[in-house]
């Protein structure tokens, strides 16, 4: 935010488990950032924002920093179970703040929640008016691939669609 930067850090082995005990002033390197998942690509008024999981962590930063008025922003956010919404207490007061909407799709695929959470019907339900708006997505591999076929099939131009992707 120009004032201080912020790491989320998902514990997936022994280094990123151990991130979280580092003292305050520990001298560490740092690389990148490589992404360009960010609101200069932006080509629309309204944007939706799409996120699974620990993806959610730049889709939070542009729910905080995008320029928009309130019902242009809404954010679509997919977790397993409650206990895996990261950022929830930020994001609710974030979208209160600025006037947006947020969906979380929380559950067990094919159980609590659809086999395919972000399929066709699903976003166009929640975002009627999808294809006029730009769309950031980050999460899982699969999410990723199955959003934006959606996102095709529901006629969204592909230079609306902004996806950063921590893994192929």
């Amino acid at each position: 935010n120009g004032a201080w930067l912020r790491f989320t850090v998902k514990a997936l082995g022994d280094d990123s488990a151990r991130v979280g005990d580092l003292a305050v002033g520990t001298r560490v390197f740092l690389e990148g950032p490589y992404g360009n998942l960010t609101g200069a690509s932006r080509t629309r008024p309204k944007v939706t924002l799409i996120a699974g999981g620990i993806g959610i962590s730049p889709l939070r930063a542009l729910l905080e920093s995008l320029a928009a008025k309130p019902g242009e922003l809404t954010l679509l956010y997919r977790a397993s179970a409650a206990s895996d919404l990261v950022f929830r207490g930020e994001l609710d007061v974030l979208a209160a703040h600025r006037g947006a909407r947020v969906h979380y799709l929380v559950g067990r695929r094919g159980i609590d929640v659809p086999t395919d959470p972000f399929n066709a019907a699903t976003i166009a339900r929640l975002v009627p008016d999808i294809a006029d708006q730009d769309v950031f997505l980050c999460g899982p591999v699969d999410l990723m691939r199955r959003s934006e076929a959606a996102l095709r099939e529901l006629g969204v131009p592909h230079a609306q669609v902004h996806a950063e992707r921590f893994a192929y």
